[in-house]
């Protein structure tokens, strides 16, 4: 679409000043490991062997209690950024 946009000589749209959140939301507690100790989800894999002559998938899917862990992690990766920001409660 931008492409586009450049070939026939439209102009883009130039967006605004991003506007940052107006209030820090803290982590809602709970009795597993602490968000920052959750390492990042490694995908289970196909050994090499068993991939070579086919076209099975290589990724494996996670459980489901490994699903949910790399869900809470990744729903707080704003942390350290919100928590730098002053709110002014705009």
């Amino acid at each position: 679409m931008i492409i586009d946009r450049h070939v026939t000589g439209k102009v883009l749209k130039v967006l605004s000043k991003v506007k940052l959140p107006s209030v820090y939301v803290e982590p809602v507690s709970s009795d597993e490991e602490e968000s920052s100790e959750i390492v990042r989800l490694e995908p289970l894999m196909i050994p090499p062997a068993e991939r070579k002559g086919c076209f099975a998938e290589v990724e494996l899917c996670p459980s489901e209690n490994a699903a949910l862990t790399e869900a809470r992690r990744c729903l707080r990766c704003d942390l350290d950024f919100t928590q730098s920001l002053t709110f002014s409660g705009n």
